[in-house]
């Protein structure tokens, strides 16, 4: 973890923090996002071709990457907002997340990424999940997350749907 990254966890837990201390965070995160392509210390990003079309594929790099745990004051989701914001401004239509190594998803985690499907499916686009755990799936289908997305169990599998989607 880079020496920002340690810096807004610092803040973050620190007590009494107040309206300095998140000015401080937002200053060091709008650093990372410019030195740091959206948090690539966090998430590795790819790009792959199927026929003419771009596809983004997001892995979290770390086994025990938690999205929005009280222990790292949210900054899984705020990162993961800003790099599909970023994916999102350079006009791709498809994503897919691997929910591999991501150990458990808060609301804040959960309503990012319902955000993102929606707004990949207004680009006549998908936001595909996979490597779902049995409890995240118990979770998207609760909240019927697994209605509104395709969830496939591997990034091969969700390619393989894109390839037939897009070869069509």
């Amino acid at each position: 973890m880079t020496e920002k990254y340690k810096r807004i966890k610092q803040l973050a837990l620190s007590e009494g923090w107040n309206n300095k201390y998140l000015n401080e965070i937002t200053v060091l995160l709008q650093e990372i996002f410019e030195d740091d392509l959206c948090g690539s210390d966090l998430f590795q990003v790819e790009i792959t071709k199927i026929k003419n079309e771009k596809v983004v594929v997001i892995l979290p790099k770390y086994s025990q990457t938690i999205i929005g745990q009280n222990n790292d004051f949210g900054l899984y989701p705020i990162v993961l907002d800003k790099l599909l914001e970023e994916i999102l401004k350079l006009n791709y239509k498809y994503l897919i997340f691997s929910m591999n190594n991501i150990i458990n998803t808060s609301d804040i985690g959960l309503s990012v990424i319902s955000k993102f499907i929606e707004q990949f499916k207004e680009r006549n686009g998908d936001f595909i999940l996979c490597n779902i755990t049995a409890s995240q799936k118990n979770i998207f289908d609760l909240l019927r997350i697994n209605e509104i997305t395709k969830l496939y169990d591997t990034v091969i599998e969700a390619i393989e749907y894109l390839n037939k989607k897009i070869g069509t």
